[in-house]
């Protein structure tokens, strides 16, 4: 496995910019998606955010998250965003609070799952949250569960090799822009709580943290975001 220990994941981030706006460009019918990379796959650090983001935004998206609430309505900075509106029923129902998906009991208890297949087995290849759910094909689109909202996380495969614990993220879809950044931050948020759960209990007192793979299976650029792209790789060329 690598060994990813730091924190700059600009760095990683232009990279993938770059790897994107270099693509050949393909139209869709739908969405308005002018670059796509099919398959794609990097590495990300556990810790360390992305140049951009909404720092207020971020923070009340983690708190509507842990909140396990699948409805936006009440949500500060959450029931008033565009986005999460486009998605919600008319009652304001949401499939995608990831803390719901991983964290409640409704769907599971998945984090403690993980934490108990470590403790009876640290090299156990059953470690995962599974974020979404065969009925989701039609709770996508029922104006019950929600109007437009067919989840983006796949699932998060936990592995702990040599002492290191990394996360592997399996998207099925992921905006570059609008998404990737902020799907980081809560995907650490997640594999800092497994490491902070099991750093604390008898033999895992030599355990690291590792780092995240990111494997999306379309990573994509809207085309009403490349100005803000290319302006970002050109703000950050100057800061270097």
């Amino acid at each position: 496995m690598v060994n990813f220990i730091g924190t700059n994941n600009n760095a990683i981030y232009l990279k993938v910019l770059n790897e994107l706006l270099n693509n050949p460009v393909s139209k869709f019918d739908i969405g308005d998606v002018s670059h796509e990379i099919i398959g794609f796959n990097t590495w990300f650090y556990a810790t360390g955010t992305i140049d951009g983001i909404s720092k207020t935004y971020a923070e009340n998206e983690i708190n509507w998250y842990m909140s396990q609430d699948n409805n936006i309505k009440g949500h500060k900075g959450i029931e008033t965003n565009t986005v999460w509106n486009n998605c919600a029923s008319d009652e304001g129902y949401v499939n995608s609070n990831y803390g719901w998906c991983v964290l409640s009991k409704e769907n599971g208890n998945q984090l403690e799952h993980v934490l108990e297949h470590f403790k009876s087995n640290h090299k156990t290849r059953q470690s995962i949250m599974v974020y979404t759910r065969p009925s989701i094909h039609t709770e996508a689109f029922d104006n019950i569960h929600a109007k437009y909202d067919m989840t983006c996380t796949c699932y998060v495969d936990y592995l702990i090799r040599d002492n290191k614990l990394y996360s592997l993220v399996h998207m099925r879809s992921n905006d570059v822009w609008y998404g990737l950044r902020y799907d980081l931050i809560w995907q650490q948020r997640m594999l800092n709580e497994v490491y902070t759960r099991l750093a604390s209990e008898p033999n895992f007192e030599n355990l690291v943290l590792g780092g995240i793979k990111w494997h999306a299976d379309s990573l994509h650029l809207y085309e009403k975001s490349i100005p803000s792209v290319i302006q970002y790789i050109s703000d950050q060329s100057i800061r270097k």
